[in-house]
């Protein structure tokens, strides 16, 4: 076992990190994959621009696994290419666009202010990509060379969630109708678990970095997030079903 310190962990590699981000990344696409299938039926615009950014943050997902992997079974010292900070960079790129496509579904669903608002939010995330392309690189220390731009990129994204969450929780306040309320609630509680997803990560990165069970919790939080996103939303036949409508 190469650079291993023992059969769960291998370059600074939990097994565990191995199998959860995989199982999200993997729930997230068999989401956009049926949310692809509800647009082709209905042709709504919303249910488009949500399946796309599932679609990129899934992408983000797997990325930052398939640098786990890697760093985990290549054997290669984590002094000579570090795959799991490389790959990180990469995945904050894809969630900046996964971002940007979720905020075109805030403007058609509450917001309907116009392209000034989906173009604002994709000039900021435009720029987060571009600086963080120029600190991508596979050594030990690409993370912590690129910890501004991931910092402003989580607290624009962070913003952005909690504005989502917050005008669809207003929503299902004001709407009286079972069905509606709900749905516009479950899109609110994606808002709030993605944010805590940050803020997951944020403990767990104060704590050391060292994948404790806060970074396992922002996991579990991006999967149930996801969840409640497609739900409300999409309102498939069986969540229909279960509140008897």
């Amino acid at each position: 076992m190469p650079y291993g310190d023992n059969m769960f962990e291998q370059n600074g590699i939990p097994v565990l990190a191995l199998i959860i981000e995989p199982l999200v990344a993997v729930g997230m696409l068999i989401l956009a994959v049926s949310g692809f299938m509800k647009y082709r039926e209905k042709k709504r615009q919303p249910t488009l621009f949500l399946t796309l950014s599932f679609v990129f943050y899934a992408l983000a997902i797997a990325s930052s696994g398939i640098g786990k992997w890697l760093q985990f079974f290549v054997n290669v010292p984590s002094e000579d290419i570090f795959f799991a900070d490389g790959t990180i960079l990469i995945a904050y790129c894809l969630t900046a666009i996964a971002t940007v496509f979720l905020m075109i579904f805030v403007d058609l669903v509450f917001l309907e202010v116009g392209p000034w608002f989906v173009a604002l939010v994709g000039i900021i995330n435009g720029i987060t990509v571009g600086m963080m392309i120029t600190k991508l690189n596979f050594s030990s220390e690409a993370y912590d060379e690129a910890l501004n731009i991931v910092i402003f990129h989580a607290l624009v994204t962070l913003a952005l969630v909690l504005l989502l969450a917050i005008l669809s929780f207003r929503e299902a306040q004001q709407n009286k109708e079972r069905l509606p309320k709900m749905g516009f609630t479950f899109i609110g509680l994606y808002g709030l678990f993605v944010s805590m997803v940050f803020v997951l990560f944020a403990v767990d990165i104060a704590l050391g970095g060292g994948y404790s069970a806060f970074y396992y919790l922002a996991w579990v939080s991006a999967g149930l997030g996801s969840l409640f996103g497609y739900v409300g939303y999409i309102m498939p036949d069986w969540f229909k079903k279960l509140l008897k409508i």
